[in-house]
């Protein structure tokens, strides 16, 4: 069946049937803002990325797991961050895994960033990039370095995340990290049109 996935302001998901409009499933996130929704009809699950709903200053945000057809819970991962900024789902060679990207914190001056096995919730790894990311992509090593990632379309194995340094304003520093454990590939920075190799290629 066709269904339509709708987040409201009141905590709640709902999932109707695009055919009749009948209500299949609802799911409430207690005390929480949902900031964003990602679905894999792949494999029939939907995460939800949420904030705190009375106050958006407290640390405390979750991701959330939903079962795509019975609207049941699968599991829930509670992060210390101001709220969940956007969520996605990326195919490795060892499998699914969840990107999920926090709000920036003004008074830590960073941005957290969480790497989760998709069917566990189960953390990998995680990044605290020092300032406001600007960007987070999904890319192949064939060329770490460059401006422009030729895509694969089955697999990746390097997570690019750009950011503004908190320090730096007026510069973007760039991390390719292995997208499994989270290890340092490569890094730069940009500054002014012109980029400095800060950490040399570790893959040769």
């Amino acid at each position: 069946y066709n269904s339509v996935i709708i987040g409201t302001s009141n905590e709640m998901i709902y999932s109707i049937n695009g055919n009749n409009g009948d209500l299949l499933w609802k799911y409430r996130l207690p005390k929480s803002i949902i900031k964003c929704i990602y679905i894999d009809d792949d494999e029939d699950i939907l995460i939800a990325g949420s904030g705190e709903l009375s106050n958006i200053d407290k640390e405390g945000s979750e991701v959330y797991a939903i079962d795509l057809k019975t609207g049941l819970e699968k599991w829930v991962y509670r992060a210390k961050s101001k709220g969940i900024k956007s969520v996605g789902i990326v195919n490795t060679r060892n499998g699914k895994i969840i990107l999920a990207e926090g709000i920036y914190n003004s008074k830590l001056n960073i941005t957290p960033t969480y790497i989760m096995e998709l069917n566990s919730g189960e953390i990998l790894w995680k990044y605290r990039a020092k300032g406001k990311i600007r960007e987070i992509r999904a890319g192949v090593s064939k060329n770490p370095t460059s401006e422009t990632y030729k895509i694969d379309s089955s697999t990746y194995d390097i997570l690019r995340i750009k950011y503004i340094p908190y320090n730096r304003t007026n510069s973007i520093t760039i991390h390719n990290l292995d997208i499994l454990n989270g290890h340092e590939i490569c890094g730069y920075n940009i500054s002014n049109n012109i980029s400095e190799l800060l950490v040399s290629d570790e893959t040769n």
